[in-house]
Parts: C-alpha cells; structure tokens; sequence
C-alpha cells in the first residue's frame, strides 16, 4: 500500500492543481517512445464535441499537434495498421499495451454518497503500488497511469487486464 506521506501530497497536488510542465509529445515519449514505429502506433483520438465521434490517427514523435478546442486521449495500447494501412482501434490490430489507466481515482475529502454521476471515487489509499503519473482530471479527480516494465504482447494477458 502507498505511505501515507505519498498519498496526502498527491492529494494536495491535484487540489491545488499543482504539476509539471510538459508538452503532451514528452509525455507520450516518455511512455511509448521506444516501442512506436510505422508498425505499432500509439493513437490519439479527438473530437469536436461530445456528440461527434473518436477520430484516430496515430502519434508521430514531434509530429502531432494536439487541439485545446477538442477533446484528445491516447490508446494504451499500439496498433498495427489495418489492410488498407489505416490506423483504427480494432481489438484485432492491437500489438502490445505499454500502459495500465485508472481513470477518476478520488481525493478523499471528494468523496461523496450523493454524487450525481457514478464514479469509481476509490481512494488512493486502496492503491497496491506508487502510480507513475497522476493528472488531474477536475477538482478532486485523477487519472492515475502506470508504466509497464516492457510492453505486453500476449493477446490472452491483455485481454485479462482489460
């Protein structure tokens, strides 16, 4: 479990909005650098709004522009082109995940019974291993990123995490 001292300065961080500043394309290398090439790529999915759909398109070191207009994500997982040498998010063009996401993890002076939207709203508390990366998602919100020691390539095993 994670020391208390860990887990009330990330808590403080994500309320006060405290972090490091670097460019989304830093960020990305630094998980998937090495693993992406023209035949694993990574995915960055945007949309204009919440009606329009995820278009993907792969990540390109120093290459990708990110939008502050849409909304963007990344893929956990690499893909392979498709027979058209299209990138999409086919479970069965998916040749290794780098990563692991836990998406909305709470602060726990957060947490609340009468919460309109059902969140996971788990506290850091019930984390078994040190996260290497949180980002605050909203006021008391995370999403909380893990960094594989070598990507997974074995089909059954990902389809487990997943």
């Amino acid at each position: 479990m994670l020391k208390k001292k860990l887990i009330n300065e990330i808590e403080k961080n994500i309320m006060e909005h405290k972090g490091y500043k670097i460019t989304n394309d830093e960020f990305l290398r630094t998980i998937f650098g090495e693993y992406t090439d023209h035949q694993h790529a990574v995915l960055i999915c945007s949309r204009e709004n919440l009606k329009s759909s995820w278009a993907p398109h792969p990540w390109e070191k120093g290459c990708t522009r990110f939008s502050r207009s849409k909304d963007n994500y990344f893929t956990v997982s690499l893909f392979k082109p498709n027979e058209e040498g299209r990138y999409t998010r086919n479970v069965d063009l998916v040749t290794a995940t780098c990563c692991i996401v836990l998406d909305d993890y709470t602060v726990k002076s957060c947490i609340s019974e009468k919460q309109p939207v059902k969140k996971t709203q788990l506290p850091f508390e019930n984390l078994p291993l040190e996260p290497t990366w949180v980002i605050r998602t909203s006021k008391g919100n995370a999403q909380l990123g893990f960094i594989m020691s070598a990507p997974i390539k074995d089909r059954s095993t990902i389809d487990q995490i997943y």
